[in-house]
């Protein structure tokens, strides 16, 4: 069972990354029904009689790199509306073979090459990668005890029908996918641990219902969702009247 303070690690990297989707330039993470609605899933390759929609977006995220470990906290975040991929990985749980300058996450959506076993792949696999300036070996190596369940991927599903799909993930395309535990972020937005650098994707029909997080850290999940929620809203409010009044 995870640790406690793993837990609270785990429920802050998540109010960081909602966090993040708020003050984020042409992001705003608000879940339907607020008046935000999510726009229409953007695929690599659309399923037939799909809607037109933009190409799904690449992100990437820097930090300054000390004694051979990211310095600061990476925030990698697509700009969908909602968007469809974020990864957070706080200081130091990144190492590099050789001193450089700067660390920076990427993350590029690709077409489903393979299914699980069982299930099959819901929207696009998401590449997570990672270089260096100078150029160096990036790997994730969190140090010994709790510290790598702050590292959070989440991601946005291309629908909210239930029961919520799997995560999936896998280090190289040569692998098989695995399934990582799931956690229910909003409607049709779930996150996971950070596994490492490869592959990750939702998928529905992979036993889902026992991948799920365990209902202590769901319960202070939902709260801290809720409070960060109800502070968006807040902010939106007090941002509309202003405008209102200098108009």
């Amino acid at each position: 069972m995870t640790a406690v303070p793993g837990r609270r690690r785990l429920v802050a990297a998540l109010g960081a990354l909602a966090l993040a989707w708020v003050v984020a330039p042409g992001a705003v993470p608000l879940y339907d029904g607020l008046s935000f609605p999510d726009e229409p899933y953007r695929y690599v390759v659309p399923p037939a009689g799909y809607q037109h929609t933009p190409k799904p977006l690449s992100a990437k995220g820097s930090s300054a790199v000390n004694a051979k470990t990211n310095a600061d906290t990476i925030y990698v975040n697509t700009d969908e509306q909602a968007p469809q991929v974020n990864v957070v990985i706080p200081g130091r749980l990144l190492a590099l073979s050789a001193d450089a300058r700067t660390v920076t996450v990427n993350v590029v959506p690709l077409a489903p090459d393979r299914q699980p076993a069982k299930g099959t792949i819901d929207g696009n696999v998401y590449r997570v990668s990672a270089g260096s300036d100078p150029t160096a070996t990036v790997s994730f190596a969190p140090p010994a005890g709790d510290a790598a369940t702050a590292s959070v991927v989440t991601m946005r599903a291309t629908t909210a029908r239930k029961p919520a799909p799997s995560f999936i993930y896998r280090a190289t395309p040569a692998q098989s996918w695995r399934l990582l535990t799931v956690y229910t972020a909003g409607n049709d937005v779930y996150s996971t641990q950070f596994a490492g650098f490869g592959d990750y994707a939702l998928a529905f029909g992979v036993a889902a219902s026992s991948q799920q997080g365990s209902s202590g850290t769901a319960i202070l999940v939902s709260v801290l969702l809720g409070v960060v929620l109800l502070a968006v809203v807040t902010v939106v409010i007090v941002r509309v009247s202003r405008r209102a009044s200098s108009s």
